[in-house]
């Protein structure tokens, strides 16, 4: 959804698309959509630099409240109006309880990883007129391949929302995040965060956060070798309609045909995952074509907003961030491990 994209910085893949931007006078990198000013393959980024590459350099008003009575009476509120200072727009409301987390405070906890040269910055930014910030940074650590074709990398992500709904993530993630549609992939990404609410113990989140992406890190290791047992593990047409209804939420045991309607009618987008999911195409037949398929749904299908309705898309990122939708991203990794463990299918009583 690159128009919501505000402002930021992105790196470049590799040295050959520095040296081709640079040749053909390119504005744009080889991301998504061309946004965000293009930064050299092999450019040195510090910590003190992301704040101004990503637009971070904002401040925000919290402004009381009021609502109009019955008798035509200004009247106090509780919760308070959060505005850009500098461009003087509306990004939300928050309550009494909501303490801002500063930019800098985020960046203290990553800054170790950036200074030892343990990850090195690829993308930050601002969303939606400044509502959501986001940064990511890719560790040294080497992609997993579990299936020929179809490789992951490891990112570590901060996100965060201006908006008293939308806590902050520090954490793991195999998307590289350059837009909305990048962001909300990213936090529905099964990997280990950590996520800080906008109260008065947010410094207590910033240092909990920094000290588990060692953790994370080697939590990724291990998932590529969990995924690698997916492409091994052979699925038949009936363990799989099955683990698309966990998937779904489906907890019918009725024939397809005798479903609603609106079962049979998720059921039948995720088979066309299998078709069009990333990494569900380069290994038909195994539970990792499954599981790609799931995740690929939930993430990018149901619950679908449109960039142009703000609303929607709040909505659809809260679930995938706390909601249903992250629920069953969970959902679809759990029952998979499981099925792998038992050798057989056993669907869980709280499926949905």
């Amino acid at each position: 959804m690159p128009a919501l994209f505000e402002t930021g910085f992105i790196r470049d893949r590799n040295a050959e698309t520095t040296a081709a931007r640079l040749a053909t006078g390119t504005t744009g990198t080889d991301s998504w959509h061309k946004l965000g000013r293009p930064i050299d393959w092999n450019a040195d980024i510090s910590a003190d630099q992301i704040p101004e590459l990503a637009g971070w350099n904002f401040e925000y008003d919290l402004i009381p409240g009021h609502y109009t009575d019955w008798q035509g009476v200004s009247q106090p509120m509780a919760r308070r109006a959060v505005v850009r200072r500098d461009t003087k727009v509306l990004l939300g409301d928050v309550g009494k309880g909501f303490t801002e987390l500063p930019f800098k405070a985020a960046i203290n906890a990553l800054q170790p990883w950036i200074d030892a040269k343990l990850a090195t910055p690829h993308t930050g930014g601002l969303l939606d007129e400044g509502r959501v910030s986001f940064l990511t940074l890719k560790p040294n650590v080497d992609p997993i391949e579990p299936v020929k074709g179809d490789v992951t990398e490891l990112f570590v992500c901060f996100v965060q929302g201006h908006v008293g709904n939308l806590a902050a993530i520090i954490g793991m993630t195999s998307v590289r995040m350059v837009c909305w549609n990048t962001v909300t992939a990213g936090l529905a990404d099964g990997k280990a965060k950590i996520r800080i609410k906008h109260t008065k113990k947010v410094q207590e989140g910033i240092q909990l956060a920094a000290k588990t992406l060692d953790i994370a890190k080697a939590e990724f290791i291990g998932t590529g070798e969990q995924l690698s047992a997916m492409a091994r593990f052979g699925v038949n047409a009936r363990d799989l309609e099955k683990y698309f209804r966990v998937v779904a939420g489906i907890k019918s045991d009725a024939i397809y045909a005798e479903l609603p309607t609106k079962s049979r009618n998720l059921l039948g987008k995720l088979y066309a995952a299998l078709e069009t999911a990333p990494g569900a195409t380069v290994a038909s037949g195994t539970l990792y074509a499954a599981y790609q398929a799931a995740t690929y749904y939930n993430s990018h299908v149901r619950g679908h907003a449109k960039a142009t309705d703000p609303v929607g898309v709040a909505k659809r990122t809260q679930s995938l961030w706390t909601g249903p939708l992250g629920k069953q991203n969970g959902v679809a990794w759990s029952t998979a491990m499981e099925w792998m463990q038992r050798g057989s299918l056993v669907v869980p009583a709280n499926a949905a």
